[in-house]
Parts: C-alpha cells; structure tokens; sequence
C-alpha cells in the first residue's frame, strides 16, 4: 500500500478525533447551555447540513481543477478555524456566533471530501483501491471513537469552549501533516504541468491575456463535465441505489438511539457503550470485511450491507412489540447492523471512482454524496415522522427499512449495466 495512502488513513483519524470532540456533544451544548428545545435543536442541526449538501457537487468540480492535495489542504485548515470560532462563540454564549461556526466547519469538511476520494483514487486501482478507502474508513472510526470518549471525560471538567479549542488544535495538526508529508497526486503533477503550459501560452484573439484565456477553458470544461455526469444514466441509476440505501441507513444515526431510549427503555450509558462498540467493530473488522468481499460485485456488497441494516432494525422493531430481551436485542442489533455498514461502506467509497472517467473523478465523487448526504439528511426527517405516527413498532420498523426494496431492485438492475471491472471490489 503506498505510504501516502496510509498518510492519509492517520490523518483521517486526527481529524475525527478533533471534530468529534465537540460535534458529538454539540446538540447537548445547544440544550443544555443555551436552553433551546429539542425541537429546535433538531431543526438547527439539520440546517447545519443543508449548505454542505449544497456544496459537494462544486466541491468535485473543484477537486479536478485546483488539485486534491491543494483542496484537501484547504478543507482541512478551513475546518480547524471553525472549530477555533466555534470556541469563541460558545465562550460568549452566543447562539448565532455558534450557528455561522458549524456551518463553516461543515462547509469546509464538505470541501474536502471529493478530492479525498479523489486523491486515493489517483494512486490506487482495483482492489488495492478499495484497500486504500478501507485505511481512511479505519482510521476515521479510530479517531471518531476516541474523540467521542476523550470529549465525553473532559466536556465536565473543561467545559464546551476549551473542548472545542482543544479540538481545532488537533485538526491544525492534521493541516501540517497533509503540508509537510502529504505529496501531489499523480493527477495534481499533471494539472500542475497542464496548467503551467496553458497560462504560458497567449490567447490568439488579440488583447486576450493569457490568464483570461485559462479562466475561460475552465468555465468550459465544468459545462463539459455536468454535461457529461447527466448524460451518465448508469451512474445516476446507481446514485440513486444507493440513496434509498441511505435512507435505510441512516436511521442508525438520530431514530435508532431515540427509539431504544424511548420504547425499549435503555440508559443513556448503555446507549453510548454501543456507540462505542459501533466504533470499535469497525476499527477491528472493517479490514477483515474488505479482505472477504474482494473480487465480489460492488453491487452485491451494497445489497448484502442493507440486509443486514434491515434485520438489525427489524429485531429492535420486535423487540419493542413484544417487550423481548432489549438489552440483548440491542446489542446484537448494534453488531449486525456496524457489520452492514462496514459492507455498505464499501462500495459507496470505492464504485463512484471505479465509475468515472479518469478527469471526472472528483465531479463524480462530489455527485455521489451530493446524493446520498441528502439521503442521509432525509432520513432523519423520515424517521422522525414514523415514529411520532405509527405506535406499532414492527410497523414502524417495517416502514422505516421500506426503503431497501428499490435499492435491492436498482442495484439488480444497475449490476448488469455496469462495466465488470469496475463493479468488482
């Protein structure tokens, strides 16, 4: 595995580790300190992923013009200072300091994300590619683990603004380590070399500067790249697989832990003991999981992934109908469900690489989550509605994993459209 690539998967852990620090704890802050709702506590933190989810598709465009390291260096920085100014606002109090400071993070992670991908992609194919997503994913969870637990011990003792100085300074560190040891892409070397050539060059119409000249090109070549990506219908067919998986998975993220907490009657501490088992299955089996499924279709790997979500839910689902074991019903469900999106986590990094031509990388990167983040987001809204409609818990279960239906049939169908080197792992 090239060194880079590893770089990478330490950098991705530091980083997780700062940002979770304090977003793990950020809707407790905005209760708790700032006496706000739940309700409106909801709201806010949806809106907060609202103009990232807008971001992503210029930030792919952006990742096959200005380079990924450049990029990424830039997202990085960008995140640090907005947890610095996140800081700032929570030491005075102030609701909407706070507010422009987490969207400035998120904006700034968003940034980054396409030309994450695109770099691993840049440097890696086949399986030695769906290895190299498996080191980030692995040290992203590594870090996101620890910053959950180091923030949780220290967020009474220090209180939220030093958490969150704290934290900016580990993801500055992640900043000098891209600067220092991260090296330019193969693909950053030829767009340093593309762009030199073409800015020395004069514009043959008289009195058009070359720089002018150079503006123009890119403006042409990302109506170029949209035109390419809409006109991509196996793509988009396969965006959207995944997105209806999406929003079966993401109700591991807000409606799961509402509902053991409300129906099933779990603790808080019992709550965060299988946040934390999530963490750590994925740290110890994620490789393991890569390791079996390489040579298989992406599109199989996908569908085995939301099964698995599917029966996780559906068993907490039963185990609320009929009051059954939920202690044991939820810990199995935190396993079975973790194993799933090590699954799912497969074929979501790696397939929208596999996919694109070898310019559109980021563009195509930066549509994948475009689409699924939006997924995500509805999700939550989603499981927000069933729960507080439907008093059946198998029945709200049951609608809650509707959703893997056409996902399964998508991706039957887009398995057989997609070239067979691509869709392997």
């Amino acid at each position: 595995m090239e060194s880079d690539l590893r770089l990478l998967g330490f950098v991705a852990g530091i980083r997780a580790f700062g940002f979770f620090m304090f977003q793990a704890f950020l809707s407790l802050y905005l209760h708790n300190v700032l006496g706000l709702g739940f309700e409106l506590v909801g709201v806010l933190i949806l809106a907060y992923g609202i103009p990232p989810l807008l971001l992503s598709p210029l930030a792919g465009l952006f990742a096959d013009r200005f380079g990924r390291r450049r990029l990424l260096l830039l997202s990085i920085v960008g995140e640090a200072g907005g947890a610095l100014f996140l800081a700032y606002g929570m030491f005075i109090g102030s609701l909407i300091a706070v507010s422009v400071a987490v969207t400035l993070g998120f904006l700034f992670g968003s940034l980054g994300n396409p030309a994450n991908s695109a770099y691993v992609a840049d440097l890696a194919e086949g399986s030695e590619r769906t290895k190299g997503f498996t080191w980030i994913r692995v040290g992203f969870n590594a870090g996101a683990g620890a910053g959950v637990a180091i923030g949780g011990l220290l967020v009474g003792v220090i209180g939220f603004p030093a958490i969150a100085a704290l934290a900016s300074l580990f993801i500055g560190a992640a900043s000098v380590l891209v600067a220092v040891r991260l090296h330019p892409s193969p693909y950053d070397e030829r767009l340093r070399r593309t762009r030199r050539v073409a800015g020395s060059e004069e514009d043959p119409r008289p009195g058009v500067p070359a720089a002018e000249s150079v503006l123009q090109i890119e403006r042409d070549s990302m109506r170029r790249s949209l035109r390419v990506l809409i006109a991509d219908r196996v793509f988009l067919e396969m965006c959207l697989a995944f997105a209806f998986a999406a929003l079966v998975a993401g109700q591991w993220a807000v409606t799961f832990q509402l509902y053991v907490n409300s129906t099933l009657g779990l603790a808080y501490d019992v709550i965060g003991l299988g946040l934390a088992l999530n963490c750590v299955i994925v740290v110890l089996g994620q490789t393991r999981t890569t390791r079996a499924v390489l040579g298989r279709r992406h599109t199989w790997v996908g569908a085995i992934g939301v099964l698995l979500y599917c029966a996780a839910f559906l068993a907490i689902g039963a185990s609320g109908e009929w009051q059954v074991a939920p202690l044991a019903v939820f810990i199995v469900a935190v396993v079975v469900s973790t194993v799933g999106e090590n699954f799912v986590a497969i074929p979501q990094t790696t397939l929208p690489s596999n996919m694109a031509p070898e310019r559109e990388i980021g563009n195509y990167n930066g549509a994948f989550q475009t689409v699924t983040s939006a997924a995500y987001l509805l999700s939550v809204f989603f499981g927000g509605v069933v729960l507080a409609l439907v008093p059946d818990p198998i029945v709200a279960w049951i609608i809650l994993v509707s959703p893997a239906v056409p996902s399964f049939l998508l991706l039957q169908h887009v398995a057989r459209r997609i070239p067979e080197k691509a869709n392997r792992a």
